[in-house]
């Protein structure tokens, strides 16, 4: 039916069906239909930006039913996401496959039985250890004060020893089911890191919020390569010549 009447499926803001997004970008693509196939990608990538503050900014759209946050859902995303070659979108949908914890990955044995899903689960559980190595710069950061500057040492250390405890704690703390967190949740609120610093002598809460900059973005730089993928300035190329291709 899009095929013929360009209404039908209308690219965004329209809200559209997960499931017909993800079968017009199969068949679009299967058919070389190519309108189809850049509206059906314009609706999936809005969701899985290649840009660290969009993406993070993403949960707090007050959402009542976040489809895209849903493993079953962000597994077929990224398998048609793979088969339409719209890889951009990859990285921040399989950080938000790690986000569950390995017990909810076995649990549905009937992902294991499709050839295409057992290669991203397998992707998922790598990826996943690879942002738990990762994590561990979140500890050093916040544990690199007082710094050379400091007018406070003891308060400052102090107050540093408290949030590497709470924060770290956070991070690996697991549970038998749900979500299991990694750095950038708690790197997403700037308010909570400006509250934290707020702790520290003056020379310390500046050094400490440039190195909170620095340092989250060099995270998310780092998202594409945990997951096996090119790197953010490959994926934005690959984007933009596929776009071009009108």
């Amino acid at each position: 039916m899009a095929i013929y009447d360009h209404t039908f499926f209308e690219p965004p803001p329209k809200d559209i069906p997960v499931d017909v997004i993800l079968s017009v970008a199969q068949l679009s693509h299967k058919y070389e239909i190519k309108y189809l196939r850049h509206r059906s990608i314009l609706h999936i990538e809005r969701n899985y930006s290649m840009d660290m503050d969009t993406f993070i900014s993403r949960g707090t759209r007050g959402v009542r039913d976040p489809w895209f946050i849903k493993f079953e859902t962000l597994l077929n995303i990224i398998v048609t996401a793979t088969y339409i070659n719209a890889l951009w979108v990859l990285p921040a949908a399989y950080y938000l496959c790690s986000d569950a914890t390995a017990s909810h990955i076995f649990r549905d044995t009937s992902s294991w039985n499709s050839s295409q899903h057992v290669t991203v689960l397998r992707n998922i559980l790598a990826g996943t250890i690879n942002l738990e190595i990762m994590d561990v710069a979140f500890e050093e950061l916040i544990g690199t004060y007082p710094c050379s500057g400091c007018r406070h040492r003891e308060q400052c250390a102090l107050t540093t020893l408290a949030a590497v405890r709470q924060v770290w704690s956070s991070i690996t703390r697991r549970k038998p089911a749900g979500r299991k967190p990694h750095t950038l949740t708690y790197w997403r609120n700037r308010k909570w890191w400006e509250a934290y610093c707020k702790g520290l002598c003056a020379p310390c809460s500046l050094a400490c919020m440039s190195a909170y900059e620095s340092t989250r973005g060099d995270h998310w730089d780092k998202i594409p390569s945990a997951f096996n993928l090119p790197s953010w300035k490959e994926l934005q190329s690959l984007r933009e010549t596929n776009f071009s291709d009108s």
